[in-house]
């Protein structure tokens, strides 16, 4: 495995991020901390295996408009 994609969500200031197709996710109070986060995560989820050579962080942000008139 080369990559590992972690889908991030955004909500109220505080960054959450789960893998896809593995059993890690993460949760961190900035940008910068959610990158380290996500850098242990993966090399304490693949301890004993070789780990992916990039990490992937695809970032889905949504905000709903109110429209009034």
């Amino acid at each position: 495995m080369n990559e590992i994609i972690f889908s991030v969500e955004e909500i109220n200031n505080t960054y959450m991020a789960t893998a896809m197709g593995r059993a890690i996710s993460i949760k961190a109070d900035s940008w910068v901390e959610l990158k380290a986060s996500a850098k242990k995560a993966v090399f304490d989820f693949f301890e004993n295996e070789k780990h992916p050579r990039s990490i992937l962080l695809r970032l889905t942000r949504e905000e709903t408009l109110t429209l009034e008139g």
